[in-house]
């Protein structure tokens, strides 16, 4: 299939990518331009850049956030462990700590999607380019 770009008034870009939460600084680094490769990048330009979604601290809000689910899983399952009277398991858990609260895969636990368009795309009503 054949698709005609040509057609299209403004040309987007959209891109998915794994994230760990031990990338998320560079990624802040990187998204604020203060650092890495910046050859490609118009400083004069990057004021004019809007953050569509999310908070400002959004990673360090992240971060904590995963850090409190650490902690409540690992105090649900040594309460679940008392509770059963598994005394050897309690030990096992204490020392081990909490974990991480996702299941391990090679492409990690958070999505990073990074969108590229036309500044105009984001100006005009987007309802048409749904269609």
């Amino acid at each position: 299939m054949t698709v005609d770009f040509s057609a299209k008034k403004y040309p987007v870009v959209c891109r998915f990518e794994g994230l760990w939460t031990h990338q998320l600084a560079g990624y802040e680094m990187h998204r604020e331009r203060k650092g890495g490769d910046l050859d490609h990048v118009d400083a004069e330009r990057s004021a004019s850049n809007k953050r569509l979604i999310g908070e400002v601290d959004w990673a360090e809000s992240v971060k904590e956030e995963i850090s409190e689910i650490c902690v409540d899983n690992f105090a649900n399952e040594l309460d679940g462990l008392a509770r059963r009277r598994r005394k050897s398991d309690i030990k096992k858990w204490m020392v081990e700590g909490p974990k991480a609260p996702w299941r391990n895969t090679k492409h990690g636990p958070m999505r990073e999607v990074i969108l590229t368009a036309h500044k105009d795309w984001f100006e005009n009503d987007i309802a048409d380019f749904s269609a």
